[in-house]
């Protein structure tokens, strides 16, 4: 009878040590699955719509000139909106933390380049709404691009 109480205590021990390392491996896959989905992928998602943003302002770059004809300033002001709205809902997505008022500052400025496209733009307020935007989502400038440095002559 004593070796069979301690074979019993032996097998719990052995199945409550299993137990523990399975409801462990449970708890760090939710804990990793939910870091993934509320952190991770918003800020992939975020960073790629910045990505777009920075080549929509290049692309378009032709389309703020009130010399531009009509289909490419409907476009450009069509992609601008639709981006501004796509980066709201980017931000609101974030978690509280990762949000910063600069984000929504870039919302504004997007729906602003969007409004003045294709305007007589004499007081160069569209190169400073992009300028301020860049500097808003951490995008590097278009006047620091090599390109553009190769074509000014600096």
């Amino acid at each position: 009878m004593h070796l069979t109480v301690l074979s019993l205590v032996s097998w719990l021990g052995a199945v409550s040590a299993w137990l523990t390392a399975v409801l462990a491996g449970i708890m760090t896959f939710f804990i990793s699955q939910y870091n993934l989905k509320n952190v991770i992928e918003p800020e992939q998602e975020f960073n790629k719509l910045r990505g777009r943003i920075a080549a929509t302002i290049l692309i378009h770059a032709r389309a703020y000139s009130s010399m531009a004809n009509d289909e490419i300033q409907t476009s450009a002001k069509s992609e601008l909106r639709s981006l501004a709205g796509e980066l709201r809902g980017a931000i609101e997505v974030l978690p509280k933390r990762e949000r910063k008022p600069e984000y929504h500052e870039a919302v504004k400025h997007l729906v602003a380049l969007s409004n003045m496209v294709g305007m007589d733009d004499k007081e160069f307020r569209t190169g400073k709404i992009v300028n301020s935007l860049e500097k808003c989502l951490s995008i590097q400038s278009m006047e620091s691009l090599p390109v553009v440095k190769q074509i000014k002559g600096k």
